[in-house]
């Protein structure tokens, strides 16, 4: 192993190529990354029924499966904004902005949503 090291690191020229291998292999992984990310901002159709009348712990939504009918007219209340009976894409949007979990990923979709 020690001569493995000693050679790798043995010339300028070999330390530069694994330093650009290393620094491209890192870019990569970020681009996959940027790659998934995107191809979510393309796909997403909207919020999930069961994302959107989830119950709410510590101000933030949870994954359920299952939703009862009180908790549906409860959270129609929250989403409709003008009491006018109607809930518009814009107020669901506002009301997920607000209570979803703050991350880097469903930051950036809140950003790209909001455009």
């Amino acid at each position: 192993m020690k001569e493995l090291f000693r050679t790798a690191f043995a010339k300028p020229q070999y330390i530069f190529l694994l330093t650009v291998t290393l620094i491209t292999s890192l870019l990569f992984t970020f681009a996959g990354q940027l790659e998934m990310f995107s191809l979510g901002v393309v796909a997403k159709k909207g919020p999930d029924f069961f994302e959107l009348f989830s119950p709410l712990k510590n101000n933030e939504l949870t994954n359920d499966s299952s939703v009862s009918k009180k908790m549906l007219e409860e959270r129609f209340q929250a989403l409709d904004i003008n009491h006018d009976g109607v809930v518009t894409q814009a107020d669901t949007e506002a009301f997920l902005t607000e209570h979803k979990k703050a991350g880097l990923i469903n930051s950036g979709m809140n950003f790209v949503n909001r455009l």
